[in-house]
């Protein structure tokens, strides 16, 4: 098991947990939005029990310990840290 940690500013504001807040607003009047936050929580959920082995079209390496993850047309980049 991989932990996931979001990113906060020093405002505590994650622009990822911000993003999933709206697509849920939204998911209620709209069937894409819906689709495209249950995609994105599923490739989440596989990317704390896998790993970057889960591999393509799931993951994508970019530089060193940087990372995409490519749910539908989104990409939301990470880093690993291991340690």
């Amino acid at each position: 098991m991989f932990d996931i940690q979001f990113y906060k500013d020093k405002n505590g504001k994650s622009e990822i947990i911000d993003y999933l807040d709206d697509l849920q607003v939204k998911a209620q009047t709209s069937k894409d939005a819906k689709i495209n936050r249950e995609k994105i929580l599923t490739y989440l959920k596989a990317l704390e029990k896998y790993g970057t082995r889960i591999g393509s079209p799931i993951v994508k390496h970019i530089d060193g310990s940087i990372w995409e993850l490519r749910p539908l047309k989104n990409r939301i980049f990470f880093f690993l840290l291991e340690g």
